[in-house]
């Protein structure tokens, strides 16, 4: 695991934890700032084992090891001067920015955009878990085409997302979901952002 901190004005602002893929941080970063005036701070987590990782519990192709990590990432933050702490991902990273709010009470708001909630075992484990903090404020996106996929798990992905996503409101969390045109890997940076500027502005 790597970070690479990108800072917009000053390190006195959020910081928003943001683990990557493909090391997109940089151009997220870019698309925020030139949005917003909100003083803010991107902390990128790299070099990750992706599926492993990111995936909350053993499942079939996965290690479940987002609680080792959760709690690697909160050893670090101590490091960094900031106002408040967020956290957001995509995809596999946005299941996690989820899930780690049952794990810690380190993050404030959490972003996830295009999160797997198709994840087995995920529904029965949002219905019974309880959060280590409510968070303030929780933003979710989806693509209007990501069930629409043969695979038996990831089809799952609208009804899972929407399931959670009233969850989180029955809780009185202000929370949105909002969704955008196209598949899983369409405008993944800008989604991101989208959701990022979502939890700084609101």
């Amino acid at each position: 695991m790597k970070v690479q901190r990108f800072i917009h004005q000053s390190t006195h602002s959020p910081l928003v934890v943001l683990p990557t893929f493909e090391q997109e941080g940089r151009k997220v970063f870019e698309r925020v700032q030139t949005q917003t005036d909100h003083p803010f701070q991107i902390l990128e987590i790299t070099d990750l084992d992706w599926d492993n990782d990111c995936s909350p519990w053993p499942a079939k192709g996965f290690d479940g090891k987002a609680k080792d990590r959760i709690q690697e990432i909160d050893q670090i933050l101590p490091g960094y001067d900031r106002t408040e702490t967020y956290l957001a991902g995509y995809s596999l990273a946005g299941l996690m920015a989820l899930y780690a709010t049952y794990q810690t009470d380190t993050y404030r708001k959490i972003m996830s955009a295009s999160g797997s909630f198709w994840f087995e075992g995920w529904l029965d484990f949002v219905q019974e878990a309880t959060m280590r903090r409510i968070p303030d404020a929780i933003y979710f996106s989806l693509g209007d085409r990501e069930a629409k996929t043969r695979h038996p798990l990831m089809k799952q992905v609208q009804v899972n997302t929407e399931a959670t996503y009233e969850k989180m409101k029955e809780q009185g969390i202000r929370t949105i979901l909002e969704w955008n045109p196209g598949n899983h890997f369409k405008d993944t940076d800008q989604r991101t952002a989208k959701g990022i500027l979502w939890l700084l502005e609101g």
